[in-house]
């Protein structure tokens, strides 16, 4: 399985565990209906919070794909500043095969 797959499959099983302590928590009591306003808001924050978590992962990955695709060693500041100026690669790159940079500039 792609590693950047892997990344996203562990950061929704996370998440959803978390909702299924919700629930549990719901269905037995410890919650009331008088709370569910609590809990549309944290099905709100649940959500922000998972699609933070993916885009983080995505943008790890293609900073690592970045560095790993370049025959020098850089910093990741040199990382971020190759890609402010167009230099881009794909997060989806698989195990065991070099990232290819490619310039998106206009």
């Amino acid at each position: 399985m792609n590693p950047l797959y892997s990344q996203f499959l562990t950061a929704i099983l996370r998440h959803l565990l978390t909702v299924s302590a919700g629930s549990w928590l719901l269905k037995h009591g410890i919650l009331n209906a008088a709370q569910i306003e609590e809990t549309i808001l944290a099905v709100v924050a649940f959500l922000i919070g998972m699609g933070w978590s993916l885009w983080n992962k995505y943008r790890s990955k293609q900073e690592f794909n970045m560095a790993a695709g370049l025959e020098a060693k850089v910093s990741l500041s040199e990382v971020h500043q190759m890609q402010s100026n167009g230099m881009n690669v794909s997060a989806k790159t698989p195990k065991g095969e070099i990232p290819t940079i490619r310039s998106d500039f206009k």
